[in-house]
């Protein structure tokens, strides 16, 4: 990937709200090692890019701890015409059903959005990008463990972003720990607690 484009991505990134300040130069080399070839397919996943020099980001504070990393290089130009088969939207409603983070659930959950869709289309960057943060949160007065994972949606040159935080905010997972593990539960739950 050329630099101006890692650093038009990495200028948006660094001013995402809810996000702690990055380790630019880690992220910077990533992505500019990144080989994203011409491609019709809408994204690159960057998992076998990063097995070298990972691409996470701890964060901690007093009651939360947690990670981002980058998941995947979106091409802006192949973000329109997508149609969701009948078995793929079956799919997606039992990931639904389970509050499963899947990123291949959220590149078509990107796609059917048409606020994102037009944001991305008139992007003067050939890339965006997908990220995942998840944070484990026990700062509440019952000090209940909650994992809330949020996806993280990077498209450089926009000016308005609330439409891409709304679909961060539709997508964000909530679980609570509990004898057999995590289980889904409500923001309202999370907020509440």
């Amino acid at each position: 990937m050329d630099e101006y484009v890692a650093d038009a991505l990495l200028d948006k990134l660094s001013g995402h709200q809810g996000l702690m300040p990055l380790d630019r130069a880690k992220f910077q080399h990533l992505l500019i090692a990144a080989n994203v070839p011409d491609s019709s397919r809408f994204y690159d996943d960057l998992s076998g890019h990063s097995q070298a020099f990972p691409a996470i980001q701890q964060i901690e504070d007093d009651r939360r701890y947690g990670r981002f990393s980058l998941r995947r290089i979106l091409r802006n130009r192949n973000v329109r015409d997508y149609r969701l088969s009948t078995p793929k939207r079956a799919l997606e409603t039992v990931l639904a059903a389970f509050g499963t983070y899947s990123s291949d659930s959220l590149s078509r959950s990107i796609r059917a959005n048409k606020h994102v869709v037009e944001l991305m289309a008139i992007c003067p960057y050939p890339f965006s990008l997908l990220g995942k943060l998840e944070t484990f949160d026990y700062g509440n007065t019952d000090e209940r463990l909650f994992r809330v994972i949020r996806p993280i949606l990077v498209i450089p040159g926009t000016q308005d972003d609330a439409p891409v935080y709304r679909w961060e905010d539709v997508s964000t997972k909530y679980h609570e720990a509990g004898w057999l593990g995590f289980s889904r539960t409500t923001k309202r739950a999370y907020l509440t607690a």
